[in-house]
């Protein structure tokens, strides 16, 4: 194997928390996610395209992981979507831990086009409210 192959192989796999290898493909990380064998300790070996997947995200949420480490990764494409930003702050509340404080910074992460929605802003200041 040559030495690009091997750092080929390297990018498709990533450690879980068993110190195993993990692979990366969309149905590994959601698989992995929600048997808790990866969590937030390898966000950054996600690829960029698994933080536009809404479903790679919100498996994350109800894995108990806190949103807030979330935030920096989700691709600035889903906070202008009110569908995804409704469906994660309701399971950022209510799977996350909430003593997540760091979460109160999501309102800087929420599109402008989107901080005037009701629906938006009752679940959000639902979402804030337990964070307390």
């Amino acid at each position: 194997m040559t030495l690009f192959e091997e750092d080929k192989k390297m990018e498709d796999e990533m450690y879980d928390n068993d110190g195993e290898l993990h692979g990366t493909s969309k149905d590994e990380t959601i698989d992995g996610l929600a048997n808790l064998k990866i969590d937030e300790e390898q966000y950054d070996y996600f690829s960029s395209e698994m933080w536009k997947d809404k479903d790679v995200i919100l498996t994350s949420c109800r894995a108990g992981n806190n949103a807030s480490n979330m935030f920096d990764f989700i691709h600035e494409s889903l906070w202008r979507d009110k569908g995804f930003v409704k469906d994660f702050i309701y399971t950022a509340e209510r799977h996350c831990q909430n003593d997540d404080i760091e979460g109160l910074r999501i309102k800087d992460y929420i599109h402008e086009s989107l901080k005037d929605n009701k629906e938006i802003n009752r679940l959000l200041d639902s979402y804030i409210d337990n964070l307390s």
